[in-house]
């Protein structure tokens, strides 16, 4: 939903058609955010469950259980010590881990946090609230051109994650 400035006169039909469209890509960026962290997810899974040789359908009883990033990551890494790899390897493994917590974060707050959209290609903003040890409740400005570039980072671990990966597979199949 487009919020109009109320000191504003009546929009032109131009104006509230162009609203409309940026609307609809700003809320098409928010989608990209959303399915770009559920193959990442996925991929964590599903690449756990190859790291493990099993069955892939056997194994998804119990990767289908493990919810969120962290809890997916942790399994992946005790796997990948599990199968040989490299204390290097899991170093790094533990390094992503912890860079992907922070893309989350902002994952998180574009997904859920209620958006204000005014102009939303300059006037984007996001009510955050939150209350880790302390209240936050503020706008925070996301013009789409930035929800765009969140959708781009997540898809740029699912590539780092997938280098890690084939090491990973690689170290393995040495011992």
């Amino acid at each position: 939903m487009a919020l109009l400035d109320p000191s504003d006169s009546a929009p032109s039909v131009e104006t509230v058609e162009r609203m409309a469209r940026e609307t609809d890509e700003h809320y098409a960026a928010i989608g990209r955010v959303a399915a770009h962290w559920s193959y990442f997810e996925w991929f964590v899974d599903r690449s756990a469950i190859e790291l493990c040789g099993q069955n892939e359908l056997f194994v998804s009883c119990f990767t289908s259980q493990i919810t969120g990033h962290a809890r997916k990551l942790d399994a992946y890494i005790s796997v990948a010590r599990l199968v040989g790899v490299s204390d290097s390897l899991a170093s790094n493994l533990c390094k992503f881990s912890q860079k992907v917590a922070r893309v989350a974060e902002q994952r998180n707050r574009a997904i859920h946090d209620v958006w204000l959209l005014i102009s939303p290609k300059e006037k984007a903003a996001r009510y955050e609230i939150t209350a880790r040890k302390k209240l936050r409740a503020e706008l925070v400005m996301m013009p789409t051109a930035q929800v765009l570039n969140l959708a781009h980072e997540i898809e740029m671990l699912a590539a780092t994650f997938s280098k890690l990966n084939a090491q990973a597979r690689d170290e393995a199949s040495l011992q």
